[in-house]
């Protein structure tokens, strides 16, 4: 099985082009908009005086989003810049010389265990909204360094991987395929897809749990669910889009190794996965900064500021008219 992941991996993700192309570019500018993106969402989040628990595992999520989209940027940046047919270079130095193997692996790592804990973060809310706030924020605290734990060690083994392959000399575009060890690869990607499956279905339990409580409550538990269905809401957009964005693309592509099928470019893949990458940021950012309020405000500000012109030149023209009539007349006096 390794050897005909070996062989698939070859195929389609290995080859040289000494022209950039248009898929190229794009990973750039949507690799820099959520790096940038993501790094707005880390502010609006941290200048926050009181951090939820969930909103704690946002900025770790906007952390690995950021991170994914610097190697984005990183990458097809070294792909436009050097022409793959005249340059090798051994697995190990692609590792300490290109950044973007690093980050791929802490971002995608993040990313996909910070969604998947969100969803269990708001189970637990949602079954105990009524029990004490402290167990639930020790819970979370718990879940984020698990998350830290394990992409530590999938950042570990991506650099013995690379270690393990020795001196064999590969191409310097440094294609994480020719990098990384197979089993690493297909793991990565394997586990990384079975979270994504397992997020949405935990996920859609939660929506029905939290429907059905709600329906049956009130007073302030119905209050409590309230606000629960809210922040629900919120993190429900980024359980869909990566699943549709992240998860469903990297199965096609998990399919295609298995079956030695090519029925899409890779970069196409990677490009359709940083788009999702600051989806949520941008709404979210927007979304908390009341754009809307502040444009109407804005509009509102103009009209009253064009209204206090118009009355204070009627208040002016009242103002002269009484004046000339008011004025005394001089008298004229006879010789």
């Amino acid at each position: 099985l390794l050897h005909k992941m070996k062989t698939t991996m070859n195929t389609t993700d290995v080859y040289c082009n000494n022209k950039a192309s248009t898929i190229w570019s794009l990973n750039i500018i949507f690799g820099i908009i959520a790096f940038i993106s993501n790094v707005c969402l880390l502010a609006v989040v941290l200048r926050e005086r009181q951090i939820k628990r969930t909103q704690k595992l946002v900025a770790a999520y906007a952390v690995g989003c950021a991170i994914s989209g610097a190697g984005f940027a990183a990458a097809f940046i070294r792909r436009i810049t050097i022409v793959c047919k005249q340059n090798l270079i051994m697995p190990l130095e692609c590792m300490y010389k290109t950044p973007h193997l690093t980050l791929y692996a802490v971002g995608e790592s993040l990313t996909s265990l910070c969604v998947f804990f969100m969803s269990i973060d708001r189970l637990v809310a949602i079954i105990y909204s009524n029990k004490i706030k402290q167990w639930k924020k020790y819970l979370t605290n718990r879940l984020l360094v698990l998350t830290v734990i394990l992409t530590s060690a999938d950042v570990i083994w991506a650099w013995m991987s690379a270690w393990q392959k020795g001196n064999r000399l590969i191409l310097a575009l440094c294609y994480r395929a020719q990098v990384v060890s197979s089993t690493y690869y297909v793991t990565h990607f394997l586990w990384s897809s079975i979270l994504g499956y397992v997020t949405l279905i935990l996920y859609s339990f939660t929506i029905a749990f939290l429907r059905k409580k709600r329906s049956t409550s009130s007073g302030i538990r119905s209050i409590q669910l309230k606000r629960e269905a809210l922040i629900s809401k919120r993190i429900m957009i980024i359980v869909f889009f990566t699943f549709i964005l992240q998860n469903i693309p990297t199965s096609l592509r998990l399919y295609a190794m298995f079956n030695h099928h090519v029925f899409f470019v890779p970069d196409q893949l990677w490009c359709v996965h940083c788009i999702n990458l600051s989806i949520y940021a941008i709404y979210y950012i927007a979304i908390s900064l009341n754009i809307k309020k502040f444009l109407m405000k804005i509009c509102f500000l103009s009209k009253s500021s064009k209204t206090q012109l118009f009355s204070s030149g009627i208040t002016m023209k009242i103002f002269s008219l009484q004046e000339n009539i008011v004025k005394p007349k001089r008298s004229t006096i006879k010789g």
